[in-house]
């Protein structure tokens, strides 16, 4: 398996409901998902953090025309089906 099989296989999981949000490991994977969260301590110096939202990533892709909305979203594996 590639890492964007097992990329793949996360959002699945994550769609069937096990969590909402998926920090990508990948900047492909994380592209246009950063988000700037205030510090904790300081209250002028945000965060960067790359998150995937598991509910809008179809239709974000999609509207994109991402490169791996095909291969995450038309290709069918049948060894990755989430009952």
């Amino acid at each position: 398996m590639t890492r964007y099989h097992l990329q793949k296989l996360l959002l699945l999981l994550a769609v069937a409901g096990l969590f909402g949000w998926l920090a990508p490991s990948d900047a492909l994977l994380a592209q246009q998902t950063k988000t700037d969260l205030p510090s904790g301590g300081e209250p002028n110096i945000t965060h960067r953090v790359l998150r995937l939202s598991v509910r809008d990533v179809k239709s974000l892709w999609h509207e994109e025309n991402h490169t791996l909305y095909p291969f995450f979203f038309n290709t069918k594996h049948p060894d990755m089906e989430i009952l």
